[in-house]
């Protein structure tokens, strides 16, 4: 059984190069000198093959990077569905559980991969709103040294928890 780091580790590369190229795309439509450059065909080539094994999403990755004219709307589309198809196809999720899905989500994320909740089917359990708002009430609270922090952080761990698992029943019903 291959544990979730070494799953993680082996799925960089492959998206390391999706990103790597992405950015490049990028960098020349910076430039006005480079605007109209699509991404040299060797460099699209030289992408691992487990990658290039996604054919219909590397062929229109291939195309849509290749070409100078792309906006970079598409070019990021291409690269998440290529990059989607590939995390799909290697079973690197094969790990993924409720308890390590965040660790999963921002590991994708780091690695460049924007639409990582979709590839995961991961909803958030507090909106950012909720998020924030708790978080600057225990500052708040820390800063007034007008409560025990320890009781005030494990009091706002029960209310997440009380959250999720309210959360969960509304999603089986």
């Amino acid at each position: 059984l291959v544990s979730s780091a070494d799953q993680l580790k082996s799925m960089k590369t492959g998206i390391s190069s999706i990103s790597t190229i992405l950015g490049e795309k990028k960098e020349n439509q910076s430039s006005k000198k480079t605007r109209t450059k699509g991404i040299d065909i060797d460099t699209l080539a030289g992408m691992p093959e487990d990658v290039k094994a996604q054919t219909k999403e590397y062929e229109h990755f291939v195309e849509v990077l290749g070409d100078g004219s792309s906006k970079m709307k598409d070019c990021k589309d291409a690269a998440n569905k290529l990059a989607t198809a590939y995390v799909n196809s290697n079973n690197f999720l094969s790990n993924l559980t409720d308890e390590n899905q965040d660790y999963y989500t921002s590991v994708l994320k780091g690695m460049g991969i924007e639409k990582a909740e979709k590839i995961l089917g991961w909803i958030p359990s507090y909106s950012a709103d909720t998020a924030i708002k708790e978080t600057v009430e225990w500052y708040k609270h820390f800063y007034a040294k007008s409560y025990n922090m320890y009781d005030f952080t494990m009091k706002q761990i029960k209310v997440y928890e009380e959250s999720i698992k309210w959360n969960k029943s509304c999603a089986t019903k």
